[in-house]
């Protein structure tokens, strides 16, 4: 039944080891994908039903790799709390491989929260940490963040000092942050530096042949141009921005228009405008809206410097339009929202379901268990009990034999025996039992030695002290004498009983006691007696160290 015991915990430590297994290759495929295909790893992740479920260091990665989807896929990180967790343990642990990262993941946690200062404090320790440690990708990322928390409370300075950092870290970056970097200037009223940096950010995404870029970066430093009043400066650059543009945005057309219009050159004006609303009617980009509104504001201030009466019907119905689709907009998001909810507390119901199942399973499992336990214990003990009756049957047996032989040739040791076995009742046993194999003798006996029957209802020790003084040379007077006030009555009659010969398993069966109990004691008589340990008890008594022994007790 031990073995069986074994068994069933050998195969619930071998479940638990395998599905904590499945896990951690789950998580190893997502983290070897998601740098390349976050929704492909997301999807991975979903196979992991209980996460909160999962050990430290898997709950710490499967967090770590959700809330990394969501900055990579652009989602909002409101709900990404977890992240804090992974922070903690990679900290406690000392893992160093995710620890940047990870501290990059819940500053944005903080940023989508609003809190600004933890925000900045995590990217600050980000930086420290990347910097420490040569992480040059990592410390690019940091003070590429820190240089737009700059740039966001007008600290433009400090912002340029940030993106030239990054430059130094990453030279790839240096189109896009010359950009930012001359719009920071442009911030401050750098002219010189506004120029040097935006024409050198033109430069390299032609170089690079990336002309989308080129002609975003065109058009906003054409924007800084206009609104310094250098027209003709801004016109140039929106010309050669329409130059890469083959498909002629309406952006580009627009800020042509606008442009035309401050130099007074109406119908070049209307001939951009008019271009830039052909196109625009077929555009369904992001861009609509404010497109369509600088378009007809334009119109209306040709049309107002031509002398004609302004339009804004149009206007208004398109705004309207916008707005009402708005509102459609805000209740399919609401309706979405209310079906995402009733879902999740479906799932979440489904999960509790399954959770109450598992609880079950396990309850009965460990009572199962329980009871192997159990079960095991009572075979034990009744085994244990069985074979100390039967040892005590056969000691009984071998005190019955040893009296009852003729001639014996130790005449006092076995009257003694025989009293005593007269007091234990055996000897009406024997005389009615016909011989001592006989299973019935040992069924009685074993009853007569039943551990519910006190012996000291069935021995007379008054009468076998007196014996044990006429057969042992007052052995037991002598004891009482020396020993009275050491020893208690159990101990002495221990001592009466070692003196008879009686062996400890014989002792054992005829006190009802342990032998275990029976060494113990005599343990115990020994240290009182300040006895060695393999001393014998009866031949120090009979000693005179024990005369001396009792008269320094007394002195003492």
């Amino acid at each position: 039944m031990n073995k069986n015991f074994f068994y069933y915990f050998l195969i619930i430590l071998l479940l638990s080891c395998s599905n904590e297994s499945q896990t951690t290759q789950i998580i190893q495929e997502a983290e070897n994908i998601i740098r390349i295909n976050p929704d492909s790893a997301v999807n991975i992740l979903s196979k992991i039903k209980q996460p909160e479920s999962l050990h430290n260091n898997n709950k710490a990665d499967y967090y770590r790799l959700n809330s990394l989807s969501h900055l990579m896929t652009n989602k909002a990180m409101v709900d990404d709390s977890l992240i804090l967790f992974s922070l903690q343990y990679y900290k406690q642990n000392k893992i160093s491989d995710y620890l940047s990262e990870t501290l990059l993941l819940a500053a944005m946690y903080y940023h989508w929260n609003n809190d600004a200062s933890l925000y900045n404090d995590l990217l600050n320790e980000g930086l420290d940490y990347s910097l420490k440690n040569n992480d040059s990708v990592n410390s690019a990322k940091y003070h590429y963040l820190l240089g737009e928390v700059q740039n966001n409370n007008r600290n433009y300075l400090n912002a340029i000092e940030e993106y030239k950092r990054v430059i130094e870290f990453d030279n790839n970056a240096e189109k896009d942050l010359s950009y930012l970097i001359g719009l920071a200037y442009a911030n401050i009223n750098e002219n010189d530096s506004t120029e040097l940096y935006l024409n050198k950010s033109i430069r390299l995404s032609l170089e690079s042949k990336d002309t989308i870029s080129a002609i975003h970066y065109l058009r906003n430093y054409s924007d800084i141009l206009y609104a310094q009043r250098k027209y003709p400066q801004a016109l140039g650059l929106i010309k050669q921005s329409l130059s890469y543009d083959l498909n002629l945005s309406s952006n580009l057309l627009t800020s042509a228009s606008g442009i035309y219009l401050m130099l007074h050159k109406i119908d070049s004006a209307q001939f951009f405008l008019d271009k830039a609303k052909e196109i625009l009617y077929q555009d369904n980009t992001a861009n609509l809206v404010t497109n369509y509104n600088s378009i007809m504001t334009l119109q209306s201030v040709i049309d107002y410097t031509r002398g004609k009466n302004i339009e804004r019907t149009n206007i208004g119905r398109f705004n309207d339009s916008i707005w009402m689709d708005n509102i459609k907009k805000s209740s399919l998001i609401e309706e979405k929202i209310m079906t995402k909810n009733y879902l999740e507390q479906q799932n979440l119901l489904i999960t509790i379901k399954e959770q109450r199942t598992q609880m079950i399973l396990i309850i009965i499992l460990s009572l199962l268990i329980i009871g192997i336990i159990l079960e095991a214990i009572y075979i034990r003990n009744k085994k244990l009990k069985l074979e100390y009756l039967e040892e005590k049957s056969v000691v009984l047996q071998d005190l019955l034999s040893n009296t009852l032989k003729e001639n014996n040739m130790h005449v006092k040791e076995d009257f003694f025996r025989k009293l005593l076995l007269q007091q234990l009742g055996l000897i009406r046993l024997v005389a009615t039992t016909p011989t001592s194999q006989n299973q019935e003798l040992l069924r009685q006996i074993a009853q007569i030695s039943n551990e519910n029957i006190d012996t000291d209802t069935l021995l007379v020790w008054d009468d076998l002290y007196k014996t044990i003084d006429s057969i042992y040379d007052n052995f037991y007077t002598l004891t009482k004498d020396k020993y009275g006030e050491i020893l208690i009555e159990k101990e002495i009659q221990l001592c009466c009983l070692l003196c008879a010969e009686f062996s400890t398993k014989e002792i054992s069966v005829v006190v009802q006691q342990s032998v275990r109990t029976i060494y113990q004691r005599k343990t115990t008589i020994r240290q009182k007696l300040r006895m060695n340990e393999k001393d014998d008890i009866i031949s120090f008594i009979t000693s005179k160290e024990s005369l001396l022994f009792n008269v320094n007790e007394t002195i003492s």
